[in-house]
Order: structure tokens, then C-alpha cells, then sequence
């Protein structure tokens, strides 16, 4: 009986860890998949390319899968993405003679940091809703088990984030017209979604402008992205905000922005100085709670102390 129940346990414990259960062990299992791609060839369209220098590494917004096409001079191109934000997986059709495939990560929104050169200025930055990750097809089981792996990364990742940032992303408002007056100009921001990786905020929103002198504009939308520990300064005018809300600051460059080009695409613009929380502070109450929330998140993400 003894016997049997070893025999069970044996089997059993090779049957678990045939699939990679920790982040580091899906991660290593992701790169021995992807490093395969490596001096092989990808042919889209009768065009060949050959892939170099494959890996996914860890970052402060989620994961990095870095590769090149080999040639004459080596280009560079790079996807950062969130695990928790990936809504579907699918595989992509590629060439019948290609020996890579392409597994194609989707997601709801333009949340995926997609870079292409290594070299300003030929080096540009975009944000898409997909990640296409290079595997060899000639292996009929490598695309099941790169789509498992990455379903189990967007598990873990989805409890890994931290509750005083969970605790201001939910006060957020979506669809509510934010108003900000000064300075001979009338700003309204109206939030469409954010999206949070550990301390880093991906924040769309819709923005209009109306100058001294100017016709009303149009909504214009854009993504910010506000990493926690850059806040430096917080405010409120309460007669120059309509619902009041607080105002998180950068001291420095600004925060990283990008303008809405189409097609899911957002394009690089200019840093911007200051960005709503999109929390209605009217309620005395409600400003008290808000406040709090922002600090809190500011500093566990190692940020300076900021107050109103």
C-alpha cells in the first residue's frame, strides 16, 4: 500500500510540473520558446527575415519582448505590456514554407508600448493593442504551450497589484466632463479608461480647449502615462474646477503623452505638466478620502510626500 501510494505521488508530481506554475518558471519557459525563433527564418509575403537577440524580460509596466531582423544592419523592435491586460490569444496565418509563426496577443485597448530602431533618431514609439510574439511552427505543440504560459502570467499578474493604487484607480469616473478654468483658457477632460501595471498609470481620456479669441474645438484623445513615484505636487482651485477635482503634477519634463492617430494607434505629442485624477472632490468627504488614497498610492510607489 505504501508502495502504491509513493508510486501515486511520483506521478502525480510529474504530471504538475509539466507546465510551469511560478512567474519565473513561465518566463523561462516563454524564453526557451522564443529564443528558438533565433538565426531562423520568418517569411511574410515571399520576403524572408531573419530573427536575432529574442527575449522577454521584466519591467516596472508588466513584460519586454525584445527581437531583430537580421540583414545588412540589424533592426530593432520591442513590445512592453501588461500579462493582466491581454483580453485573447490567437495565431496568426503566416507563409505555409515560414518555419515561425506568430502568436498574437490582443487587447482592449491601446495599452502595448511598441518601439521600433535602437537609436534616436531613427528610434520611434507607439501604443497598440497587440503584441505579435515570433515562435517556431514547426513544432506543433510550441504555440498551445506559449498560449498557456501567457494566459498564466495574465493570472498572476492580475493579483499582483498594489491596493493603494487599486484604491484610486476605483474612484476614477469614466464618461463625467471635468472643467478647469485659468490662465484665458477653458480646458474639459472627460476619462475614457485607465489602466495600471504596479505604479505605472495608463490613463485615455478626452480633452478640448477653448483659447481667448478660439471657436470651440473638438474632443481630442490622448494616453498619459503617470508613474506614481514622478508625482511631485497635488492641487485644488476650487473656483476654477467644475466638478472639483484634484490635480496631480509633474515637476520635471511632464508626463508622457500620446495623441490618438487612428486605426488603434496612439503617436507620440508632447509631455504634459499636470493631469486630473478624475475623482469628484465636491463632497467635502469625498475630498478627504481622495486625498488620502493619492498619497498613499504616491508613496508605496516610492514617490516624495505630496499634499494639498
Amino acid at each position: 500500500m505504501l508502495m502504491k501510494n509513493f508510486f501515486f505521488v511520483i506521478v502525480l508530481c510529474i504530471s504538475c510540473s509539466c507546465f510551469a506554475q511560478t512567474k519565473e518558471q513561465v518566463l523561462s519557459l516563454l524564453n526557451s520558446k522564443i529564443k528558438e525563433t533565433d538565426n531562423n527564418i520568418k517569411i511574410v509575403n515571399k520576403v524572408s527575415y531573419e530573427l536575432k537577440e529574442s527575449e522577454i524580460t521584466t519591467t516596472g509596466d508588466g513584460l519586454l519582448y525584445n527581437f531583430k531582423f537580421g540583414g545588412k544592419g540589424l533592426s530593432a523592435f520591442s513590445y512592453e505590456f501588461d500579462p493582466s491586460d491581454i483580453k485573447s490569444v490567437e495565431d496568426l496565418y503566416m507563409d505555409k514554407e515560414s518555419p515561425i509563426g506568430v502568436l498574437r496577443l490582443k487587447f482592449n485597448e491601446s495599452v502595448v508600448r511598441y518601439k521600433t530602431g535602437s537609436k534616436r533618431p531613427d528610434e520611434t514609439t507607439t501604443f497598440v493593442n497587440y503584441v505579435n510574439i515570433q515562435y517556431l511552427k514547426i513544432d506543433d505543440k510550441n504555440y498551445n504551450e506559449l498560449k498557456k504560459a501567457f494566459l498564466k502570467l495574465k493570472d498572476i499578474y492580475e493579483g499582483s497589484a498594489a491596493d493603494a493604487v487599486r484604491n484610486f484607480v476605483r474612484k476614477c469616473a469614466t464618461a463625467v466632463e471635468f472643467w478647469f478654468g485659468g490662465d484665458g483658457a477653458s480646458r474639459t477632460y472627460k476619462l475614457r479608461n485607465i489602466y495600471f501595471t504596479g505604479c505605472n498609470l495608463k490613463i485615455f481620456y478626452d480633452y478640448k480647449e477653448i483659447s481667448s479669441g478660439k471657436a470651440a474645438g473638438a474632443f481630442v484623445t490622448y494616453l498619459t502615462i503617470v508613474p506614481l513615484k514622478d508625482v511631485d505636487g497635488i492641487s485644488l482651485e476650487k473656483t476654477k474646477s467644475k466638478p472639483n477635482c484634484i490635480v496631480m503634477q509633474h515637476g520635471g519634463k511632464g508626463f508622457e503623452t500620446f495623441t490618438y492617430k487612428g486605426d488603434d494607434v496612439f503617436v507620440t505629442d508632447k509631455p504634459v505638466k499636470q493631469i486630473p485624477s478624475f475623482i469628484n472632490v465636491t463632497n467635502q468627504e469625498d475630498l478627504i478620502v481622495t486625498e488620502k488614497y493619492i498619497k498613499d498610492a504616491v508613496k508605496q510607489c516610492n514617490g516624495g510626500r505630496v499634499k494639498l
